[in-house]
């Protein structure tokens, strides 16, 4: 029988160790998850402003679902490396607030970009202005905030 918290070869955590993704934000994978899921971030934010740009990259195929889902994973791969979740005894759960946290913070964005589209004049310059300049502040914000909860991680663990 497993000890509680151990793995039996089965468990996510070393899923990822076996290929490769360590949880340090100092590997190469956490500077290259954090970038790719950035980009598609900030394409995502066009995406949602100026349709049509995006649709000249892709004509046959409407690619949001992709870049959704490339900004959640992106997203749950760069909370993976942060010292708060690094230090979590249960990596199930660690692993559960990366995607959760992820995939919440790329859904509101979604409804807040959905909403601000409706008070923009139809001009396609100012919407991709718009959409950029948001979604590089949104991520300024949450790298912040994460670096804020790691500060305070590193803090009370003296």
């Amino acid at each position: 029988m497993a000890e509680t918290g151990k793995s039996t070869g089965s468990h996510p955590c070393e899923f990822l160790t076996k290929l490769g993704l360590p949880t340090d934000e100092n590997g190469p994978f956490g500077r290259a998850a954090a970038y790719a899921g950035a980009a598609s971030y900030g394409l995502l934010s066009v995406n949602m402003f100026n349709p049509d740009l995006i649709s000249k990259i892709s004509p046959n195929r409407d690619i949001t679902n992709a870049l959704l889902g490339g900004t959640i994973i992106g997203g749950s791969l760069y909370l993976h490396t942060k010292k708060h979740i690094c230090e979590m005894q249960d990596c199930k759960q660690g692993l559960f607030f990366c995607v959760y946290g992820s995939a919440m913070v790329t859904m509101g964005s979604v409804l807040m970009w959905a909403m601000l589209k409706t008070l923009l004049p139809e001009s396609p310059a100012l919407r991709t202005v718009a959409a950029v300049g948001s979604s590089v502040v949104l991520l300024k914000a949450g790298v912040a905030y994460v670096d804020a909860v790691d500060k305070l991680v590193a803090k009370s663990s003296k």
